[in-house]
This record gives C-alpha cells, structure tokens and sequence, in this order.
C-alpha cells in the first residue's frame, strides 16, 4: 500500500505521521530495495517468486488482487535480462557540458522535468549533476547558480551502466554507491541516456 501511494503520487518521501506528529520520513528507495532484497533472496534459495511476493506482502501489509499489482509489476521488472528491456526510446535526458552554469543547467532540468543532467565531453558522459548537488553544493554553499560552472560542482566521473547490464546489478550498484542516478553507456561506451532508481522500479522517470 506504501508503495502504491509513494508511486502513484510521484514523489520520493513519505512522512510517517502518529497523532497528528511527523515521527519519521519514509523514503521509497530504501522500501524499494528492501523489496528487491527480499526477492532476490528468495530466488537464490531455490523458491518460487510467489512465495517471495508473498513474503514482502505480508510483511508490509499489502495485498495482491490480480496479476497488474504493483509487487507483480515490480517482480516482472526485476528479474527481466538486462537494462535494454526497460529503457524507453521516448525518455527525455538533460545533456550538458562542463562550461555551462548551474542555474542554465537548473532551467534545462525544470524544462524536461528532469532531477539530473548528464555533463558529456564527444558524447561520452563526464559527470553528472542532479538536483540534490544543486541544493547541497551550490544553494548551501551560498554560491550564485548564475556564475558557478557545473564541471565545479558535479559529480565527475560518474559510474555508469551499459545496456547489457542486469536490472539487478544495476539497482545494486546504485545501492551500494548510495546515489538515484545512473548513466547508461551502449557498447561503444557512448552516452544514451540516465535511469532513476525509482523509474528502473516504477517505470516513471518523471519527478524522481
């Protein structure tokens, strides 16, 4: 049910409330990968991947009507081959370069409904900016988006996925390194585009 409301409404955070008092603040990522954990384990053991559905349900209270549930939606998107089964041709990325401002690269975000830009050199990624790093490296940092230069402030050298790459593998990888976005390179290693944690899990890029 969490997942549903956190999904449907396209948003990242869900504030726990308990008389009338915010006690915690949900995030979908972690509950996300937690379910992914659960089935993951399950699979490796050897069971049924209803029985690992089954499992995550009961422990968060959930419940599956038919086969478009979001579990049964989010199992079928897990355990597919590779990145190049999922990715969309129509997905809108932020390309930039390293020269650019970050309040140009903010307006380009805002313009494609984007939480991350890609900053390419020749067509191959060099860093990434998203829009946390804006809020922690430039506005609390008290720098001017209008005169700070990306290549100052983004993430250089961003780990990336080829489309080869298993869906698991990469949920892991963004996991483990504890950041939402992950470029995607194709076999010559040049750019194509970037996924969310949340849109490899929901398959809605927008707002995440």
């Amino acid at each position: 049910m969490i997942l549903m409301v956190v999904s449907t409404g396209k948003f990242r955070h869900l504030p726990v409330v308990d008389n009338g008092e915010v006690i915690a603040l949900l995030d979908i990522a972690k509950c996300l990968y937690d379910a992914i954990a659960r089935m993951e384990r399950a699979a490796e053991k050897g069971k049924a991947i209803a029985a690992a559905v089954e499992g995550v349900e009961k422990n968060w209270g959930t419940s599956v009507s038919g086969p478009n549930t979001f579990i049964e939606a989010l199992r079928e998107r897990m355990f597919r081959p590779s990145l190049s089964t999922i990715i969309s041709e129509n997905l809108k990325v932020v390309t930039v370069s390293p020269s650019e401002t970050v309040l140009a690269v903010a307006k380009k975000m805002l313009e494609f409904r984007s939480s991350s830009a890609v900053v390419v050199v020749e067509n191959k990624p060099r860093g990434i900016l998203t829009s946390k790093d804006i809020l922690m490296r430039v506005i609390a940092q008290s720098l001017s988006p209008d005169a700070t230069f990306v290549e100052k402030v983004m993430t250089p050298n961003p780990e990336c996925a080829t489309i080869d790459t298993p869906i698991v593998d990469a949920l892991h990888t963004m996991h483990d390194g504890k950041f939402l976005h992950l470029p995607v390179v194709d076999r010559g290693n040049l750019y194509m585009e970037v996924i969310s944690y949340t849109y490899v899990c929901v398959g809605d890029p927008a707002n995440f």
